[in-house]
């Protein structure tokens, strides 16, 4: 029984898409744990994604959400706008904070720094944000991923998850390695057997009459006697 050649190039095709999923994935993990331990916020092709902690953006941002934000030159941002920032503030030291831009300061040496403050706040932040640590200017709200993450969140959903991920991963991996390993012994099998099967038509055509010659030479001997 022969099998598809369309159902052999679809399953190509998925198991193709598979690693480069795994593999995307695996890449987006290491950029991920760099950036944590490095201090620095994800940012992919100009855009990142942070979760505001506390309430001090409130009711524009509430704690707990999601928020996409896009990079942008400090020459570009507004007094309005919403940015986030590596702050220098004692207690948030080089962590990133959300507030809305108050002041823009131009220094002689043209470097930028941001008068900041949260709207539910009621003074401005005692440290300015500096131009060169501004991550990007607030876009919108990602409702939906907040609700994502409060379930997958909880542990009971999350590691279930991560194992279920890990082990069709090995499932997969440990399935391909065996489908290799037995096409490659039968290969070698093949090979073999061809050969075995040169090495005979070779003998066949060095040694042509052997088989006439010695059928001849038994017939002769029993003439004699």
């Amino acid at each position: 029984m022969t099998s598809n050649p369309a159902n052999k190039k679809t399953k190509k095709v998925w198991k193709t898409a598979g690693y480069i999923g795994t593999g995307i994935i695996a890449l987006i993990a290491v950029w991920l744990i760099v950036c944590f331990i490095t201090g620095n916020l994800p940012m992919l092709f100009g855009y990142g994604v942070v979760r505001i902690q506390t309430g001090s953006m409130k009711p524009v941002i509430n704690p707990g959400e999601f928020i996409l934000i896009e990079k942008v030159s400090p020459k570009d941002i507004k007094v309005g706008d919403v940015i986030t920032f590596k702050s220098d503030e004692p207690t948030i030291k080089d962590k990133p904070n959300t507030h809305r831009v108050e002041e823009i300061i131009v220094n002689a040496d043209g470097s930028i720094e941001f008068v900041t403050k949260g709207d539910a706040n009621h003074t401005k932040d005692n440290v300015t944000a500096k131009g060169e640590k501004v991550y990007g200017r607030y876009v919108k709200t990602l409702k939906s991923l907040g609700g994502i993450f409060s379930v997958v969140s909880k542990p009971f959903v999350f590691w279930p998850v991560i194992l279920l991920t890990v082990a069709i991963i090995v499932f997969s991996s440990v399935k391909d390695i065996k489908k290799e390993t037995k096409s490659m012994k039968n290969k070698e099998i093949d090979a073999l057997v061809q050969q075995e099967v040169e090495k005979l038509k070779n003998q066949n055509t060095e040694n042509p009459d052997s088989e006439n010659n010695t059928n001849h030479t038994k017939g002769g001997t029993n003439g004699n006697v």
